[in-house]
């Protein structure tokens, strides 16, 4: 039904210049609007019952006619104001306007309609519902399961690329270290034929 919260509260008035007063007013007057339609939309709404329905109507006849005809006359020249303070006595009356009339639709309680029909589709599209998140949690499932089993076999080959490069370093190395031995032994056979 309605929000339990106020539909207005003085203090979003504070801290704004003319301009901005003017737009919130002209926001407040919205709510207000948007609240009165709300009324009549319940009232139009198929699940009340017809002892319901004659009195809401009634009441909201009467308050269309009366209270909020009276308040929303004041709104023309009040909308030009860019006083906060014509604002704030405006719309409290406004909140007063409407309570008694919010009173009346919280305490309407609405009346649905069940039919087998109903219930055996409701039951048929949760059934359907079910199955499909089964099925979609199984396609998940595997997903996750295919994309850990990727991920670990990266893994892997990300450690043999590195176990195959640091290998093939110190062969480079050993290699290196091994022309240089037999340079050396080569030079110094060189230098001792002299001798012999």
């Amino acid at each position: 039904m309605l929000l339990e919260t106020e539909i207005f509260e003085e203090s979003e008035f504070e801290g704004l210049n003319p301009t901005q007063i003017q737009q919130l007013g002209t926001e407040l007057q919205q709510r207000f609007a948007q609240r009165r339609a709300h009324f009549h939309q319940i009232r139009n709404s198929p699940f009340i019952s017809a002892g319901v329905w004659n009195n809401l109507n009634k009441e909201i006849i009467k308050f269309d006619q009366g209270k909020f005809k009276n308040w929303h006359q004041k709104w023309s020249p009040i909308s030009r104001q860019q006083n906060a303070q014509q604002y704030i006595t405006y719309f409290n009356e406004g909140k007063t306007v409407f309570s008694e009339l919010e009173d009346i639709v919280k305490a309407i309680k609405p009346q649905y309609e069940h039919s087998e029909g109903i219930e055996e589709l409701k039951e048929e599209i949760l059934g359907k519902v079910d199955n499909d998140l089964n099925e979609l949690s199984g396609e998940i499932k595997g997903q996750v399961s295919e994309g850990i089993q990727n991920l670990i076999e990266l893994k892997a080959e990300y450690k043999l690329q590195d176990t195959f490069a640091a290998s093939i370093k110190l062969e480079r190395d050993n290699s290196k270290d091994t022309k240089k031995f037999i340079l050396i032994l080569f030079i110094v056979s060189i230098l001792l034929i002299p001798t012999f």
